[in-house]
């Protein structure tokens, strides 16, 4: 056998086969010395049918030049370029993993990131969600009550109409000035309270003006006209705000039940043993 003819062979052994370089060995079958590719860093470690050349790794190629496996950086996501035969540099605001040979953030550098080490994306704190344009943790205004589809600012988000933002509490809080007829509620948060002649209405958000009141058609009343949306009763009836009507006022009949719910406009329950004299 002329082990001169075999590439990357060192001669004839006294076995009868031909010796082979480092990181190379013999393949009878074939009569070649085969590059032993587990040696090869970055290789699939497997036999490879060409017997000069190994199969890498995702991101790897093959350098037939040097018989190793470099980087191909334009393989990789984010890179700007090579620095060395296993790692790229990155664009801004990414660091190269070694580990993964990939572009990632370090999210332990991100505000307001929970995530450690280096990852594709950073796990952010409550309150705050992963932008991957900016790749940071921005303000989530998702979860915030009446805000917009607009992304944060900051920590601002965007309110719906009748709205404004409160940039010391972090909400959207009615905006009573911006509602016709409406004034601030000293008492209840999101809530206006209205001009006279009109009551707020929680569905719409508005001040819905109140019907006209006309005291004639109302039972029970002295017929003269209201004053501010109240009638003048008859004696023995109550005007109901609420309703707009008079009732009865079962406190003045002795042995009335004044309390009980099934009263009615004009009829009292009464006591035990004493039953109604319409």
């Amino acid at each position: 056998m002329d082990c001169s003819q075999v590439s990357n062979s060192t001669g004839l052994l006294p076995s009868g086969v031909c010796g082979c370089q480092l990181n190379y060995f013999w393949i009878p079958e074939q009569y070649v010395c085969q590059l032993n590719c587990s040696a090869i860093e970055y290789s699939r470690a497997t036999l490879n049918p060409d017997p000069y050349a190994c199969a890498c790794i995702d991101h790897f190629t093959w350098n037939a030049a040097n018989s190793s496996c470099i980087i191909d950086c334009t393989a990789v996501l984010y890179t700007t370029g090579t620095v060395s035969a296993d790692e790229c540099s990155c664009e801004a605001g990414l660091v190269f993993n070694p580990y993964n040979h990939a572009c990632e953030i370090d999210c332990t550098t991100v505000q307001n990131s929970t995530s450690v080490g280096y990852s594709a994306a950073c796990t952010c704190v409550y309150g705050y969600v992963w932008d991957a344009p900016t790749r940071l943790c921005v303000f989530n205004c998702a979860i915030i009550n009446n805000t917009n589809e607009d992304a944060a600012v900051g920590t601002n988000c965007g309110c719906n109409a009748k709205f404004t933002w409160d940039t010391i509490q972090k909400v959207c809080l009615l905006n009573c000035p911006l509602i016709t007829n409406a004034v601030i509620s000293l008492t209840t948060p999101n809530t206006c309270d209205c001009n006279s002649g009109f009551i707020w209405d929680d569905l719409t958000l508005s001040c819905l003006e109140l019907p006209t009141i006309n005291c004639t058609n109302i039972t029970y009343t002295n017929s003269a006209t209201a004053v501010n949306r109240v009638c003048v009763c008859i004696t023995g009836f109550l005007w109901d705000s609420v309703a707009y009507v008079c009732r009865i006022d079962c406190n003045t009949f002795a042995n009335a039940n004044a309390t009980a719910s099934a009263n009615t406009l004009d009829y009292c329950i009464c006591n035990s043993n004493y039953y109604w004299n319409a």
